[in-house]
């Protein structure tokens, strides 16, 4: 478990893009060439600026899955968590998002125990 940003100046602020420049090149590149994950859960717009070096779109990656050569791991997107807390109406999307990173940990489970018989 990580943050693309690890600390901000103002909490109740989005990460800019110099935040996350700065984070990205001083710790989480690190972290994901350490840990080297098959599968990389991406919660919110911060994520997407992080991934893609795009603005905004998580509510329609929301649920979806994409290979990042980049990362040289699976990109499950979904909306952050406090969206949902924020609005109620976010939690039916929040679900479909953990559901699709849930699948897909499974799938890529699968795929290595197969391999593995």
């Amino acid at each position: 478990v990580t943050n693309v940003v690890k600390c901000w100046p103002n909490k109740n602020k989005t990460p800019t893009n110099k935040h996350i420049t700065a984070c990205k090149k001083k710790w989480l590149n690190d972290e994901i060439e350490e840990v080297k994950p098959i599968v990389i859960l991406a919660l919110g717009n911060t994520c997407i600026k992080a991934f893609r070096g795009e603005d905004s779109g998580i509510r329609s990656l929301n649920g979806t899955t994409e290979w990042s050569r980049k990362m040289n791991a699976w990109i499950c997107w979904s909306v952050h968590p406090a969206s949902a807390l924020y609005d109620k109406a976010n939690q039916t999307t929040l679900v479909e998002g953990l559901d699709n990173f849930t699948r897909c940990v499974k799938a890529v489970c699968r795929e290595v125990r197969e391999r593995r018989e």
